[in-house]
């Protein structure tokens, strides 16, 4: 058994041409991943939890490399760091819209106690704008 991290084309017949149409066509497969530090009893969902685990690049590579005997090699150690750089950028994105929220919950919090938009604006650092349309989608006034 063997895994890699390369294209393959399956769907070309030896000779056929491949019509245009069926160059972007995406397969969508959900996984259920494990959220328990021993992984799955599946090598394929084990790999996968894996490399989705927040484990640094290091840590992930060994146990791809030790436990799953995954070589890697510069191809495939350049696609493990994009994916984990992905990874830390979701994450991040994740934090960054969080705060924002929590922001929005404090400006409403304080237009609900009628602050003016200029201290709400100054506390929380959100455009003026932004207030003024969190008050009307609660039905507040704006001081």
């Amino acid at each position: 058994m063997s895994y890699s991290l390369k294209p393959e084309e399956i769907y070309k017949e030896v000779g056929a041409e491949l019509p245009p149409h069926r160059y972007d066509l995406i397969t969508l497969v959900m996984v259920n991943l494990s959220t328990e530090e021993k992984g799955s009893e599946n090598e394929l969902l084990g790999m996968l939890t894996e490399l989705f685990s927040g484990k640094t690049l290091k840590e992930k590579g060994d146990t791809l490399q030790n436990k799953y005997g995954v070589v890697i090699d510069d191809g495939v150690g350049k696609e493990l760091a994009d994916m984990c750089n992905f990874s830390a950028y979701e994450r991040e994105q994740g934090r960054a819209e969080g705060i924002e929220k929590g922001k929005l919950e404090v400006a409403l919090g304080m237009l609900k106690e009628k602050l003016s938009l200029d201290m709400i604006a100054r506390i929380t650092k959100l455009p003026t704008e932004k207030i003024i349309e969190v008050a009307t989608a609660n039905g507040l006034s704006v001081c």
